[in-house]
């Protein structure tokens, strides 16, 4: 085949941008879905969806193999190198080893799904598993494709392709549950789309004419994948066990179906709301820093980390502070009432996800540089904490005891990252009194939206004050000093692209934060 010179990449703004329309997209149809499934289900139907689903995703994570990441990075190296034809070549082999992994699993989870169902003594996940190991193979396949747009830094297609199969599987899913209201019915939905998802991303691979090179591997660079995707499926699987819910695990051998759906909902609607804004930012430092790294721009990279660590703070923390003064209102606003103990959940899960965006940018500068076994002993032993606590605390407490095992095992694990990074490998100093400026700022912003609360009851009013927040919180942040002249600067710079009339409106705003805002 014809390898391309060149590839069209948009720069890191724009990227920031489409990812978080990505993630937005897909999140934005994933919460309404929830609300959809939660309100339709109840709770005891939820806890045994939320338990099946669980369970898949960990085999997921076995039939990927740590490959998505890999092809992202290396797909990113080599891009910055123009080396198309090795771009060509790792996405080509990696696939088929997916393919081929997914097949095993795929038939292993089908056989052993009954012998599941027997160990937890809940004779549904039988039936579940079974459908839910049908979408293993398009499910793996579709992670891979997915990553090879991002190692392109092609997240505008990313973008486009999730704005039609978002709303389409959200339609399919209103369409049974409204039919029907069964619990299978959502697995067998979660097939068709990562099926029709995989045609969808294969065909755009091909049309836009990105390498796909038919050939073997050379021998180092099959080494070199391998030996990275070892390291990484490793750091994958404990990051599994950390982030995604291995309290689950223990809840739901030892508790009811509605602990499982409390703790579940709490968590997902955490994770929904750090993966939003800090998750699209984060999301484009790994192929940011390996493509810098690729280029040999050392000085680029250490830039990148240091203001990543500074513009995830902006984000994460107002998107906490809201969350905790706001989560009683949220839950039972969207959910009802009778999922009220999920607020407490919510909350904590929030503050433990605080810790892990902010890490993100020293983890993506330690994949890059491929430090990974550094990460590899962080999530040792963080996952090795987190089963001693779950031991302790989750049998006997349940929910409320997995919640805290949960946070006191993700802030272990972000703030070892980050003082490893700036005290050890760098020697930096980490930028601790802007990141206390916005934290301070957040705070003062969440007792705002709080006592406001109180005087604006119902949905409306969680709404108004959540638009509220978002306005307060630069004008507190302005108050605090914690603005910088690189921030107005990139305002301004991007200022002009907003539509229907919003630019002239931000540059009123900019002026008034400028006036807050001493040295700017």
């Amino acid at each position: 085949m014809e390898i391309p010179q060149n590839i069209y990449t948009p720069s890191l703004a724009k990227n920031t941008l489409y990812n978080f329309l990505f993630r937005g997209t897909g999140l934005f149809f994933g919460f309404i879905t929830s609300i959809v499934v939660a309100r339709i289900l109840g709770p005891e139907k939820l806890g045994e969806y939320s338990l099946a689903f669980w369970i898949l995703t960990m085999v997921g994570f076995l039939v990927n193999l740590g490959l998505p990441t890999t092809v992202t990075k290396y797909i990113s190296e080599y891009s910055g190198k123009k080396d198309y034809k090795s771009t060509g070549l790792i996405l080509r082999n990696c696939s088929r080893w997916v393919f081929w992994a997914g097949i095993i699993l795929t038939i292993l989870l089908f056989i052993f799904a009954p012998l599941l169902a027997n160990l937890y003594q809940k004779p549904y996940l039988s039936l579940y598993l079974r459908i839910g190991s049908l979408g293993m193979i398009p499910m793996g396949l579709l992670a891979i494709y997915m990553a090879g747009f991002s190692g392109f830094l092609r997240y505008d297609l990313i973008a486009f392709l999730t704005f039609i199969l978002s709303p389409l599987t959200f339609l399919l899913i209103l369409l049974v549950m409204i039919l029907k209201g069964e619990v299978e019915s959502l697995f067998w939905i979660s097939f068709i789309s990562n099926f029709l998802g995989l045609f969808l991303y294969f065909n755009f691979y091909h049309s836009k004419k990105f390498p796909l090179t038919k050939e073997n591997l050379p021998l180092e660079l099959k080494n070199k994948l391998i030996d990275y995707s070892k390291s990484i499926f490793i750091i994958l699987l404990l990051e599994a066990f950390l982030w995604e819910r291995f309290e689950l695990l223990f809840l739901g051998a030892f508790s009811t179906e509605r602990q499982v759906a409390f703790y579940n909902l709490g968590f997902n609607l955490a994770n929904k709301v750090i993966l939003l804004l800090p998750g699209a930012f984060a999301g484009v430092l790994l192929p940011t820093m390996s493509e810098a790294y690729g280029g040999a721009q050392r000085e680029r990279l250490l830039s990148i980390h240091y203001n990543s660590t500074r513009y995830l703070a902006l984000l994460v923390f107002p998107l906490c502070a809201g969350g905790i003064f706001l989560s009683s209102r949220i839950i039972t606003s969207i959910y009802g009432a009778e999922y009220l103990p999920s607020a407490f959940i919510f909350s904590i899960i929030l503050l433990a996800g605080a810790f892990g965006a902010l890490s993100q940018a020293s983890s993506s500068l330690l994949y890059s540089l491929e430090k990974q076994k550094v990460i590899l002993r962080f999530y040792i032993l963080s996952v090795f904490l987190k089963l001693v606590l779950n031991l302790i605390f989750t049998r006997k407490y349940q929910a409320l005891g997995a919640v805290w095992v949960s946070f006191s095992a993700q802030a272990f694990f972000g703030l070892g990252i980050i003082i490893y990074v700036y005290a050890i490998f760098l020697k930096e100093k980490f930028p601790l009194i802007p990141i206390l400026k916005i934290i301070l700022a957040s705070v003062l912003m969440g007792i705002l939206v709080y006592f406001l609360s109180s005087f604006l009851p119902g949905i409306y009013g969680l709404v108004i004050c959540i638009l509220l927040g978002i306005i307060f919180y630069p004008i507190f942040l302005a108050f605090v000093r914690g603005l910088e002249k690189l921030d107005f600067d990139l305002a301004s710079r991007y200022n002009a692209k907003l539509p229907f009339g919003l630019d002239k409106i931000s540059s009123k705003f900019l002026e008034i934060l400028k006036r807050f805002s001493p040295g700017n």
